[in-house]
């Protein structure tokens, strides 16, 4: 899953941000922020693919915009172009967003032979496998549910089980919230 990978590689960039003692913390913080992100994006797919199969809302803003830029039939493209424009937002917010400038204290600078020796070992392997089948796991539950529930209990994917997937995500995250509060 290629959302897998992302989730993976991430963990030592935030363990570095944080630092150990804060990661656990900052980590289910971000599995929090992205289910609530996942809980989300049925409903905004479900809002606009039934926006532009009504046709009694023609003067509605968001159906005129999509409608010009959504070929008929294809009203699932909508989601892809609202997702983009979200990106493009969040991109220009990071370019104007000042950081502070990087300190390296007393850290000293990774050579390329502590990547060799860290590829050799058989416990940093385990670990990555173990995640990338955890976010794929999660991932093949979450894309599959909908046509599950399509197929097996003739629950449509764009209504009933955009909800059922969204309920999926926010429960996810009140399990989060509930591992924040533990570790706390």
């Amino acid at each position: 899953s290629f959302t897998a990978i992302p989730q993976v590689t991430l963990v030592p960039l935030l363990r570095r941000i944080v630092g150990k003692e804060k990661l656990g913390f900052y980590s289910t913080m971000n599995q929090l922020c992205y289910g609530v992100g996942a809980f989300l994006s049925p409903i905004i797919f479900s809002f606009l693919t039934k926006e532009l199969t009504t046709s009694e809302k023609k003067n509605n803003l968001v159906h005129q915009l999509m409608s010009s830029i959504v070929p008929g039939n294809f009203e699932w493209i909508a989601a892809y172009w609202f997702f983009m424009i979200s990106i493009v937002l969040m991109l220009i917010w990071i370019l104007l967003t000042r950081f502070p400038a990087r300190r390296y204290g007393d850290r000293q600078a990774v050579t390329r032979s502590a990547y060799c020796n860290l590829s050799r070992n058989k416990f940093i392997w385990f670990f990555f496998i173990a995640l990338a089948a955890y976010a794929s796991c999660e991932q093949g539950i979450a894309i599959w549910m909908t046509k599950f529930l399509e197929e097996y209990h003739s629950i449509s994917s764009t209504g009933g089980g955009s909800v059922i997937l969204s309920f999926y995500w926010i429960l996810l995250s009140c399990g989060c919230l509930l591992g924040m509060f533990l570790i706390r």
